[in-house]
């Protein structure tokens, strides 16, 4: 059965910016193909790294960052 967690209004904000590429299914997206990213652990470490986050080893980090326990 799936799970749904509804997301906060500042979660929103920031999906919101992401850039968005018309008729695509996908969350990551190669902005130049126009296809998914297969493995997006590069992009994402490259982001943390230019954003000061030398904690984040990785997506779930942000989870224990953000959620409640």
């Amino acid at each position: 059965m799936p799970r749904q967690i509804p997301l906060s209004d500042y979660a929103l904000a920031w999906l919101g910016r992401l850039v968005r590429v018309i008729d695509n299914p996908y969350v990551f997206v190669r902005v130049e193909t126009g296809r998914q990213w297969r493995d997006p652990y590069g992009p994402f470490q490259k982001g943390c790294a230019t954003a000061g986050l030398d904690w984040v080893r990785g997506f779930h980090d942000l989870r224990h960052f953000r959620a409640p326990q």
